[in-house]
């Protein structure tokens, strides 16, 4: 993996300069112990017995002290595995989105009543033009007033899995360039005003000649480009459908409506964020993962406060460790992919580093929702802490092995629940900084224990 931590002179040194990050507190825990003694038992009340007297602390250790590598690697999942569709102008100085849909099979046949009452099939009904309905997410439209939203047919061959700003096609062996980015040319088809404080809903008008054109499935070059006309906006949208009125050729006073759903989807943008994040980036569309390395030290030789509660040097074992946390710090990245709802962050083991970034990966640590990180803490109140749970995994990585006594793994993944979940990623301070990720542990420690 490609960014290696620099490595602080001395642990001791580092963890002496952070006393004020040690809080120790007295603990009132027990330890039973059992042994072959018959005048007691190991749950007697008298606390004389076993004469203990367990001490918790907490310690923070810097990012230099627990990581030894560190990696950002994008490229996990597609627009097209989204389910959503952008469009954006010039959204906050930068960003210019576009949808491209495709329509399935059209209906061939429609069931009328001939004049006579009696239920007939139709396959030569007429086509009379038709309507693309789009429902927004107005949660996400930016901003809060009245937009143009445009259809255009496009005339060159996409992939939907492929199709990126400069390219129409990108697999292996085809690599076919749009006319002029962002899938021109293309066709005006119609427009329509989207206002979200009267609708989610915009309804273009389509006529007939262009739906024909659309039920071509042998044309690759079919489809339907959805934009935006105004300077400034950025919306997304939840699904789209085009609804066809037919007039039937049994019974010409009756007008039919048929619904085509859109079979593939998918959107393209420019540019894209920096491939070079200056922190930890987890989403995303394409998805991004933070990856980490981590090595917890044997021992503690400081702050002195700690020395004088516990003694040092101080052993850090798994079963002194009660609690484990990644101490994450938000940060401002790229204004025009801030998210715009909450981030559902998981952390999961690498099983494999070295095949990477193909490598499989162990259960969650954080749940199977992941972490809700709410978007204002990447945008307004960036430079929050948010801590998340790896317990279970940094008592494995000192045990050396796991609870099934196979190997610990020492590398993790922090991304999104799901690849992709949104347009939009979280950002994390990286190393070299005052927020710099954190590894905040919990070490209950007990004075040995001797039976006279």
């Amino acid at each position: 993996m490609g960014k290696k931590p620099k490595r602080s002179a001395s642990l001791e040194d580092e963890i002496v300069r952070k006393t004020t990050h040690a809080a120790l507190a007295a603990a009132g825990a027990g330890l039973v112990l059992f042994a072959g003694c018959q005048e007691s038992v190991p749950t007697a009340t008298d606390a004389s017995l076993i004469p203990i007297n367990p001490i918790t602390v907490e310690v923070l250790l810097d990012f230099e002290d627990f990581v030894t590598d560190f990696d950002v690697i994008g490229g996990f999942g597609s627009p097209a595995d989204l389910g959503r569709g952008l469009v954006a102008r010039d959204f906050r100085g930068t960003l210019d989105a576009r949808t491209l849909i495709r329509f399935g099979n059209f209906q061939r046949s429609i069931t009328v009543e001939d004049s006579l009452g009696v239920t007939r099939q139709d396959t030569a009904f007429t086509v009379l033009g038709g309507q693309i309905v789009i429902v927004f997410d107005s949660t996400s439209a930016s901003p809060d007033i009245p937009v143009t939203l445009t259809a255009a047919a496009t005339n060159t061959p996409w992939d939907r899995e492929t199709a990126t700003w400069e390219l129409a096609i990108d697999s292996v062996g085809s690599r076919t360039p749009w006319p002029t980015p962002g899938a021109g040319s293309s066709t005006p088809v119609g427009s329509a005003l989207f206002d979200r404080s009267m609708s989610d809903t915009v309804v273009i008008a389509v006529d007939s000649a262009t739906i024909a054109a659309w039920g071509d499935t042998t044309n690759l070059a079919r489809g339907v480009m959805i934009d935006v006309a105004d300077a400034g906006a950025r919306l997304e949208f939840t699904s789209v459908s085009l609804n066809i009125d037919a007039r039937p050729s049994i019974n010409l006073d009756t007008i039919v409506s048929l619904t085509g759903a859109a079979s593939e989807r998918t959107f393209i943008f420019h540019p894209g964020p920096d491939p070079d994040p200056p922190g930890l980036r987890v989403g995303g569309t394409p998805a991004w993962r933070s990856i980490m390395t981590l090595e917890v030290p044997e021992t503690l030789t400081g702050p002195p406060a700690l020395c004088a509660l516990v003694g040092c040097p101080l052993t850090i074992t798994a079963e002194r460790v009660n609690q484990a946390e990644l101490v994450l710090t938000t940060s401002f990245d790229d204004p025009a992919f801030v998210p715009l709802s909450a981030v559902l962050v998981d952390i999961r083991p690498v099983l494999t580093p070295e095949l990477l970034p193909k490598s499989p990966l162990g259960a969650t640590l954080v749940g199977l929702l992941g972490q809700a990180v709410q978007p204002e803490l990447f945008d307004t109140e960036t430079g929050t802490t948010v801590s998340f749970p790896v317990t279970f995994f940094i008592q494995d990585l000192i045990r050396g092995v796991t609870l099934l006594d196979e190997p610990a793994p020492n590398t993790i993944s922090v991304m999104t629940t799901f690849e992709p979940l949104l347009v939009g990623f979280a950002s994390f301070q990286g190393p070299g900084g005052s927020g710099a990720p954190m590894l905040r542990l919990i070490l209950t420690v007990s004075e040995s224990v001797q039976i006279p």
